[in-house]
């Protein structure tokens, strides 16, 4: 089964319940004010009309937030091409996403809680989960750490409590089936 890009925030521990290095989340950037061109309370007309300029990846994100109060910031460079989005849930959670492009059609999306505080990263190729998933707990601790390629999670995923103890480990073949899981002891 493939994972949608979007569906992996609220689906990664369904996912791989029971199942991230024990390292301490990464510094996460300076929150930036909205540019002049943001959008406050962006709309489903909005998302219609930007869409020829974004990523394709970031619609299913651009729909969630619609209509919400929500803040979107897209920052282009001098031909127009796209450099950066920056969407700001603009609920009580405080959830801001942001989304880089990489090289070729591949994105980083990291989101953040609160003031600046990483709960997610990952990558996006084509819409799909592609490379390093790492989730982290309120503490900063890595939560839950996995690999994907084509929108399967493959090889080790790990999930770790909030002091780093390693919780679980389930093993992906490259059909993204679990094929071992495995508890701690």
């Amino acid at each position: 089964m493939k994972i949608p890009r979007f569906a992996i925030s609220t689906a990664a521990a369904a996912l791989l319940a029971g199942c991230c290095s024990t390292s301490s989340e990464p510094a996460a950037p300076a929150e930036a004010a909205p540019s002049a061109n943001a959008i406050r309370n962006y709309s489903e007309k909005d998302v219609a009309r930007f869409k020829e300029n974004l990523p394709r990846c970031l619609e299913p994100a651009l729909r969630q937030f619609a209509g919400k109060g929500a803040v979107l910031d897209v920052e282009s460079d001098d031909k127009g091409a796209f450099r950066r989005a920056e969407i700001t849930s603009g609920n009580a959670a405080d959830e801001r996403i942001v989304v880089t492009p990489e090289e070729g059609n591949r994105f980083r999306w990291t989101t953040f809680h609160g003031k600046n505080r990483v709960v997610e990263q990952h990558f996006d190729q084509g819409g799909l989960l592609d490379g390093e998933f790492v989730s982290y707990h309120p503490n900063g601790i890595v939560k839950l750490r996995a690999t994907a390629r084509d929108g399967k999670f493959f090889g080790p995923a790990r999930n770790y409590d909030s002091d780093g103890k390693l919780l679980s480990e389930v093993i992906y073949g490259d059909d993204g089936k679990a094929i071992k899981k495995d508890a701690a002891q």
